[in-house]
């Protein structure tokens, strides 16, 4: 097929939807994440209600950390250790 005819990904870099999480709540997640990168997406989103007073689903747990790249336990652990070795 001719490349003139192909459909062009047209990139949005920095832009945020508007059914995502705040910001603020988002830095939560992953700071919590970070502390605890043991705990599923279930036990994130209770221990945040419990402990903070944010509301936030299990699915928006996740979806912020597939957002940043940390949506594994083993991945939690490494960005914990190498937040712990730069600190």
């Amino acid at each position: 097929m001719p490349s003139r005819l192909q459909l062009k990904r047209q990139e949005t870099p920095n832009i945020r939807h508007k059914n995502c999480v705040d910001m603020a709540i988002e830095e939560a997640v992953i700071q919590f994440s970070i502390e605890h990168p043991h705990l599923g997406q279930q036990k994130v989103a209770m221990k945040l209600t419990e402990a903070l007073g944010i509301d936030i689903s299990p699915n928006g747990v996740r979806s912020v950390w597939l957002r940043n790249g940390m949506n594994t336990i083993s991945l939690r652990v490494e960005k914990s250790q190498s937040l712990q070795k730069s600190a």
